[in-house]
Protein backbone atom coordinates (compact mmCIF):
# COMPACT_ATOMS: atom_id res chain seq x y z
CA UNK A 1 0.00 0.00 0.00
CA UNK A 2 1.52 3.29 -1.07
CA UNK A 3 2.17 6.18 1.22
CA UNK A 4 -0.47 8.88 1.42
CA UNK A 5 0.90 12.10 0.07
CA UNK A 6 0.59 15.07 2.36
CA UNK A 7 0.47 18.73 1.53
CA UNK A 8 -1.66 20.84 -0.78
CA UNK A 9 -2.01 20.40 -4.47
CA UNK A 10 0.34 22.92 -6.12
CA UNK A 11 -2.29 23.66 -8.76
CA UNK A 12 -4.78 24.79 -6.09
CA UNK A 13 -2.35 27.04 -4.28
CA UNK A 14 -3.15 30.77 -4.55
CA UNK A 15 -1.18 32.47 -7.28
CA UNK A 16 0.72 35.63 -6.56
CA UNK A 17 -0.52 38.59 -8.63
CA UNK A 18 1.66 39.41 -11.56
CA UNK A 19 3.07 42.92 -11.05
CA UNK A 20 2.45 45.46 -13.78
CA UNK A 21 5.35 46.41 -15.91
CA UNK A 22 7.05 49.64 -14.91
CA UNK A 23 6.26 51.24 -18.27
CA UNK A 24 2.55 50.40 -17.90
CA UNK A 25 2.44 51.83 -14.37
CA UNK A 26 4.06 54.99 -15.67
CA UNK A 27 1.43 55.34 -18.41
CA UNK A 28 -1.41 54.83 -15.91
CA UNK A 29 0.09 57.42 -13.56
CA UNK A 30 0.42 59.99 -16.36
CA UNK A 31 -3.20 59.40 -17.45
CA UNK A 32 -4.47 59.85 -13.88
CA UNK A 33 -2.44 63.04 -13.42
CA UNK A 34 -3.74 64.50 -16.69
CA UNK A 35 -7.31 63.58 -15.71
CA UNK A 36 -6.85 65.34 -12.36
CA UNK A 37 -5.45 68.43 -14.08
CA UNK A 38 -8.49 68.59 -16.39
CA UNK A 39 -10.96 68.10 -13.52
CA UNK A 40 -9.34 70.95 -11.56
CA UNK A 41 -8.90 73.25 -14.56
CA UNK A 42 -12.50 73.01 -15.76
CA UNK A 43 -14.18 74.95 -12.92
CA UNK A 44 -11.22 77.36 -12.77
CA UNK A 45 -11.67 78.11 -16.47
CA UNK A 46 -15.45 78.42 -16.45
CA UNK A 47 -16.24 80.32 -13.26
CA UNK A 48 -15.65 84.06 -13.55
CA UNK A 49 -13.01 85.40 -12.94
CA UNK A 50 -11.49 82.64 -15.01
CA UNK A 51 -7.89 81.52 -15.18
CA UNK A 52 -6.33 82.00 -18.61
CA UNK A 53 -4.16 78.90 -18.15
CA UNK A 54 -7.22 76.86 -17.19
CA UNK A 55 -9.07 78.09 -20.28
CA UNK A 56 -6.18 77.00 -22.50
CA UNK A 57 -6.24 73.55 -20.88
CA UNK A 58 -9.99 73.31 -21.50
CA UNK A 59 -9.43 74.38 -25.10
CA UNK A 60 -7.12 71.45 -25.83
CA UNK A 61 -8.99 68.94 -23.65
CA UNK A 62 -12.41 69.70 -25.15
CA UNK A 63 -13.06 66.26 -26.72
CA UNK A 64 -12.08 64.50 -23.50
CA UNK A 65 -14.30 66.81 -21.42
CA UNK A 66 -17.31 65.90 -23.52
CA UNK A 67 -16.56 62.19 -23.83
CA UNK A 68 -15.88 61.82 -20.11
CA UNK A 69 -18.67 64.21 -19.00
CA UNK A 70 -16.30 66.04 -16.66
CA UNK A 71 -16.99 69.57 -17.91
CA UNK A 72 -18.52 70.82 -14.67
CA UNK A 73 -18.05 74.37 -13.42
CA UNK A 74 -20.21 74.10 -10.29
CA UNK A 75 -20.88 77.85 -10.53
CA UNK A 76 -24.59 77.34 -9.87
CA UNK A 77 -23.93 75.97 -6.37
CA UNK A 78 -23.65 77.93 -3.12
CA UNK A 79 -22.22 80.05 -1.68
CA UNK A 80 -22.23 82.36 -4.70
CA UNK A 81 -24.33 80.96 -7.55
CA UNK A 82 -24.07 82.90 -10.78
CA UNK A 83 -26.65 83.57 -13.48
CA UNK A 84 -28.20 80.76 -15.47
CA UNK A 85 -28.44 80.61 -19.25
CA UNK A 86 -31.19 79.46 -21.58
CA UNK A 87 -31.68 79.48 -25.35
CA UNK A 88 -34.86 80.92 -26.83
CA UNK A 89 -35.25 79.84 -30.44
CA UNK A 90 -37.60 80.37 -33.34
CA UNK A 91 -37.96 77.76 -36.09
CA UNK A 92 -38.97 78.78 -39.61
CA UNK A 93 -40.56 76.08 -41.79
CA UNK A 94 -40.70 75.81 -45.59
CA UNK A 95 -44.47 76.49 -45.58
CA UNK A 96 -43.92 79.84 -43.87
CA UNK A 97 -45.11 79.11 -40.32
CA UNK A 98 -42.88 79.51 -37.26
CA UNK A 99 -42.58 77.81 -33.89
CA UNK A 100 -40.90 78.98 -30.70
CA UNK A 101 -39.10 76.92 -28.07
CA UNK A 102 -36.70 77.08 -25.16
CA UNK A 103 -33.69 75.02 -24.07
CA UNK A 104 -34.14 73.72 -21.44
CA UNK A 105 -37.92 73.37 -21.29
CA UNK A 106 -39.62 72.05 -18.14
CA UNK A 107 -42.56 70.71 -20.12
CA UNK A 108 -40.56 68.96 -22.86
CA UNK A 109 -37.38 67.87 -21.12
CA UNK A 110 -38.63 65.40 -18.54
CA UNK A 111 -37.65 63.69 -16.23
CA UNK A 112 -35.68 66.25 -14.29
CA UNK A 113 -32.32 64.65 -15.13
CA UNK A 114 -33.01 65.23 -18.84
CA UNK A 115 -33.84 68.87 -18.07
CA UNK A 116 -30.56 69.16 -16.18
CA UNK A 117 -28.56 67.74 -19.10
CA UNK A 118 -30.07 70.30 -21.49
CA UNK A 119 -29.36 73.03 -18.94
CA UNK A 120 -25.71 71.94 -18.93
CA UNK A 121 -25.65 72.28 -22.72
CA UNK A 122 -26.67 75.94 -22.50
CA UNK A 123 -24.21 76.56 -19.67
CA UNK A 124 -21.36 75.04 -21.67
CA UNK A 125 -22.23 77.27 -24.61
CA UNK A 126 -22.42 80.36 -22.39
CA UNK A 127 -19.02 79.57 -20.86
CA UNK A 128 -17.48 80.09 -24.32
CA UNK A 129 -19.09 83.49 -24.88
CA UNK A 130 -17.02 86.60 -24.22
CA UNK A 131 -17.01 90.08 -25.68
CA UNK A 132 -14.20 90.79 -28.11
CA UNK A 133 -11.32 92.53 -26.30
CA UNK A 134 -10.91 96.15 -27.34
CA UNK A 135 -7.59 97.31 -28.70
CA UNK A 136 -5.88 99.65 -26.24
CA UNK A 137 -5.22 103.25 -27.22
CA UNK A 138 -1.63 102.92 -26.05
CA UNK A 139 0.33 100.80 -28.56
CA UNK A 140 2.68 99.64 -25.79
CA UNK A 141 -0.05 97.21 -24.72
CA UNK A 142 -0.51 95.74 -28.21
CA UNK A 143 1.42 92.49 -27.48
CA UNK A 144 -0.83 91.71 -24.49
CA UNK A 145 -3.92 92.66 -26.47
CA UNK A 146 -2.87 90.45 -29.39
CA UNK A 147 -2.43 87.49 -27.05
CA UNK A 148 -5.86 88.09 -25.54
CA UNK A 149 -7.43 88.57 -28.97
CA UNK A 150 -5.89 85.35 -30.33
CA UNK A 151 -7.32 83.45 -27.38
CA UNK A 152 -10.70 85.11 -27.89
CA UNK A 153 -10.66 84.19 -31.60
CA UNK A 154 -10.13 80.50 -30.80
CA UNK A 155 -12.76 80.55 -28.08
CA UNK A 156 -15.27 82.40 -30.27
CA UNK A 157 -14.68 79.83 -33.03
CA UNK A 158 -15.55 77.10 -30.55
CA UNK A 159 -18.65 79.03 -29.47
CA UNK A 160 -19.89 79.37 -33.05
CA UNK A 161 -19.13 75.74 -33.86
CA UNK A 162 -21.03 74.50 -30.81
CA UNK A 163 -23.96 76.89 -31.33
CA UNK A 164 -24.21 75.84 -34.97
CA UNK A 165 -24.29 72.17 -33.95
CA UNK A 166 -27.22 72.96 -31.62
CA UNK A 167 -28.99 74.69 -34.49
CA UNK A 168 -28.47 71.79 -36.89
CA UNK A 169 -29.84 69.37 -34.29
CA UNK A 170 -33.01 71.45 -34.01
CA UNK A 171 -33.34 71.58 -37.79
CA UNK A 172 -32.80 67.84 -38.20
CA UNK A 173 -35.31 66.90 -35.50
CA UNK A 174 -38.07 69.31 -36.55
CA UNK A 175 -37.76 69.58 -40.34
CA UNK A 176 -37.45 73.37 -40.15
CA UNK A 177 -35.47 75.28 -42.75
CA UNK A 178 -33.97 77.90 -40.42
CA UNK A 179 -33.55 78.54 -36.71
CA UNK A 180 -32.72 81.75 -34.88
CA UNK A 181 -31.33 81.19 -31.39
CA UNK A 182 -31.00 83.79 -28.65
CA UNK A 183 -28.62 83.09 -25.77
CA UNK A 184 -30.36 84.50 -22.69
CA UNK A 185 -28.72 85.21 -19.34
CA UNK A 186 -31.08 84.85 -16.36
CA UNK A 187 -29.72 86.92 -13.48
CA UNK A 188 -30.38 86.13 -9.84
CA UNK A 189 -33.06 88.15 -8.09
CA UNK A 190 -31.85 90.05 -5.05
CA UNK A 191 -33.17 89.41 -1.56
CA UNK A 192 -34.74 92.87 -1.56
CA UNK A 193 -36.59 92.18 -4.82
CA UNK A 194 -38.11 88.96 -3.49
CA UNK A 195 -39.08 90.50 -0.12
CA UNK A 196 -40.67 93.36 -2.04
CA UNK A 197 -42.94 90.96 -3.92
CA UNK A 198 -40.76 90.46 -6.99
CA UNK A 199 -40.63 87.27 -9.04
CA UNK A 200 -37.79 85.03 -10.16
CA UNK A 201 -39.28 85.35 -13.65
CA UNK A 202 -39.24 89.16 -13.69
CA UNK A 203 -38.45 90.23 -17.29
CA UNK A 204 -35.77 92.66 -16.08
CA UNK A 205 -33.72 89.69 -14.87
CA UNK A 206 -33.32 88.37 -18.44
CA UNK A 207 -30.54 89.72 -20.64
CA UNK A 208 -30.28 88.82 -24.34
CA UNK A 209 -26.77 88.04 -25.53
CA UNK A 210 -25.61 86.51 -28.79
CA UNK A 211 -28.03 85.75 -31.61
CA UNK A 212 -27.16 82.79 -33.85
CA UNK A 213 -28.96 81.98 -37.10
CA UNK A 214 -28.55 78.55 -38.71
CA UNK A 215 -30.00 77.59 -42.09
CA UNK A 216 -30.56 74.07 -43.33
CA UNK A 217 -27.88 72.99 -45.78
CA UNK A 218 -25.12 75.00 -44.13
CA UNK A 219 -22.06 73.10 -42.97
CA UNK A 220 -22.13 72.49 -39.20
Amino acid sequence: MGKKQSGKNPASAPQSPVPLRRSLRLVISVVLILHLVVVIATPMGIVIPASQLAREIIQYAGPYLQAGNVSHGYAFFAPDPGPGHIIDYELSFPDGHTEQGTIPDLQEHWPRLRYHRHFMLTEQLASLHEDEPLRPADSRYDPEWKQMHDRWTLQNRDFERRATSYGHHLLNTTGASQVEMHLIRHHQASREDILGGGSLQDPKLYETGRVITVTAGERP
